[in-house]
C-alpha cells in the first residue's frame, strides 16, 4: 500500500495529519514502513512523539543529499 498527500505547507502538523490518515486506514496488525528524508518537519517533538506510541511504525530516512545521487 503506497499513501501520499499533498499540502501547501510543510510543517510538522500537516504531517501528523497525513500520520493520522495512515494510521486510521493501515490495519492494526500491518507494519508500517514510512520512508521519508531528512526535513526537519520530521524530527520535530511532535512527530517523535507520535512515533513512539505506535510500535507497528518503523522509520526509515533517507541518506543525506540522497537526492544528488539521482543521476538527472
Amino acid at each position: 500500500m503506497v499513501t501520499s498527500d499533498t499540502h501547501r505547507r510543510h510543517r510538522a502538523i500537516e504531517f501528523r495529519k497525513f500520520l493520522d490518515r495512515v494510521d486510521v486506514s493501515a490495519p492494526s496488525d500491518l507494519a508500517v514502513h514510512i520512508i521519508m528524508g531528512n526535513y526537519g518537519t520530521h524530527k520535530t517533538l511532535l512527530i517523535c512523539s507520535w512515533f513512539a506510541k505506535r510500535s507497528q511504525f518503523h522509520v526509515h530516512f533517507t541518506p543525506t543529499h540522497g537526492s544528488q545521487l539521482n543521476p538527472h
